[in-house]
């Protein structure tokens, strides 16, 4: 069972990982009058796409740690008497 808590815990922290490299680098694309500047056309239309992948596998591995966590949680029957 601690199996099952310790990937919880790696894909919450993978999952929060991902979305703040993900800010970091969109916040530092910005230019002083806050516009998104690309050096080219191809890297202004790939970039964003591969962010929103990104996002959705960052979502995706955090929904995956919650369950995770609940999965632990129900399966620990001891716990279940602290409700």
């Amino acid at each position: 069972m601690n199996t099952i808590i310790i990937l919880g815990i790696v894909c919450l922290f993978l999952s929060i990982a991902m979305y703040i490299v993900v800010a970091r680098r969109k916040f530092y694309r910005r230019n002083q009058s806050g516009i998104e500047t690309f050096r080219t056309f191809t890297s202004s239309v790939l970039t964003p796409l591969g962010e929103r992948i990104l996002k959705l596998v960052s979502f995706i591995l955090f929904i995956a740690g919650l369950f995770l966590f609940v999965v632990w949680y129900f399966a620990n029957p001891q716990l279940l008497l602290l409700l």
